[in-house]
């Protein structure tokens, strides 16, 4: 069985007061590293009967609250390639890879709405 995780840093857009989309980010210690607002992750398994299934999530470079689910941060395979340049498995045909998503309870898909429309606003959806 296949499984492969890919994880790296995003930088992204942040919307200002004057409805003007900015680059901003820390830079730390004495060479001034560039501290990144958001990571993502990609996972690729292959199941028993050789399906390839998909899973991705772009989060905050912040502290997270436990209780917090994971679904809140998943985001479309599409959307982190979108932000990060990047392009993922493309030797294999993106109808090959199911991408999975959880069952979320009606109050969750209410957040989860208004966390996308805040990503449209930093630039990446």
């Amino acid at each position: 069985m296949l499984m492969c995780l890919l994880s790296t840093l995003l930088f992204f857009l942040r919307l200002e007061a004057d409805n003007q989309l900015y680059v901003s980010y820390k830079l730390i210690g004495k060479n001034r590293i560039a501290v990144p607002t958001h990571y993502f992750k990609v996972i690729l398994g292959e199941t028993k009967n050789n399906q390839l299934e998909m899973q991705s999530y772009i989060l905050p470079n912040q502290a997270i609250n436990e209780k917090t689910p994971l679904h809140m941060f998943q985001v479309p395979v599409e959307t982190i390639e979108r932000a990060s340049g990047l392009i993922f498995f493309d030797t294999v045909p993106r109808h090959a890879i199911k991408q999975i998503w959880p069952t979320i309870p009606p109050s969750a898909d209410k957040k989860m709405k208004k966390r996308k429309f805040k990503q449209n606003q930093l630039g990446v959806v």
